[in-house]
């Protein structure tokens, strides 16, 4: 729903989230005080001073837990990104060694393959479209797939480099394809769930507070810190999209030492 905000800078969208959040922490509070009859006393003022850290503590506990999966998974998917690129110069590699000449039809196709990954691939990615992948790149994945099988290795060592070749070949379609699931790897919808209820909460608790300076200034603070984090989990969350997205680059590193130039 907010990934348009993946089109802005990180601190755009840092500054929309704290003051989307400061703003409505005030509003809630000003709001409730003036269609509920909130006692101004000192004990109303102590058990909300109680219960709203508490409330606090545990939002931020959960933002916590969800910012580290979401850098485990940021991790993760740039292993995996890695591992693809490496895998895609080692294939040529092997297949320079099985024989040049019968396997430049086979490299041609993985060396489009690969261009057609950074070119159309990763834009479709940072587009936040769907796990299947761009359209041409699938096709040159099965183009290269079917001139390697049509390679005709003969016995003995030949027959091995090619048998290693096609496990290579396996490989790198198996890591596309968890590239693509991870494109659209996000927090599950029940934490980001229950981290607005939380902040709802603690928001709503602030109608107890005397809206006097220092009491605006708490409830806004507060806001703002549950803010900033909510903006550091959504800017991990999808690791392909935002200013902080994987790129490429070493992918395209592996392009420019491929047998096949364009």
């Amino acid at each position: 729903m907010l990934d348009f905000l993946y089109a802005y800078p990180n601190w755009f969208v840092a500054t929309v989230f704290v003051a989307t959040a400061t703003v409505a922490a005030i509003a809630i509070m000003l709001g409730l005080r003036a269609v509920l009859p909130v006692r101004d006393d000192k004990e109303t003022f102590d058990i909300t001073i109680r219960v709203m850290p508490a409330v606090l503590s545990l939002t931020a506990f959960v933002l916590a837990f969800s910012v580290v999966q979401a850098k485990n998974e940021l991790a993760r998917a740039e292993k995996i990104a890695v591992d693809e690129a490496t895998a895609v110069g080692q294939l040529d590699r092997l297949l320079v060694r099985l024989d040049p000449a019968l396997t430049e039809g086979a490299r041609a196709g993985l060396a489009a393959y690969a261009r057609s990954v950074v070119a159309d691939e990763w834009p479709y990615m940072e587009a936040g479209h769907d796990g299947f992948g761009h359209a041409k790149t699938r096709g040159l994945m099965h183009a290269f797939n079917d001139a390697l099988h049509a390679l005709d290795p003969g016995e003995g060592r030949l027959s091995t480099l090619y048998g290693e070749a096609v496990r290579a070949a396996d490989q790198i379609e198996d890591l596309r394809d968890s590239r693509l699931r991870e494109a659209r790897e996000a927090i599950p919808t029940l934490f980001w769930a229950v981290i607005v209820f939380l902040t709802l909460l603690m928001m709503a608790l602030g109608a107890f507070i005397r809206p006097t300076l220092s009491g605006l200034v708490m409830v806004a603070s507060q806001a703002a810190a549950i803010g900033i984090l909510s903006a550091f989990l959504f800017i991990l969350d999808l690791p392909f999209q935002g200013e902080s997205r994987i790129t490429p680059w070493m992918l395209e590193r592996v392009i420019v030492g491929l047998s096949v130039k364009p």
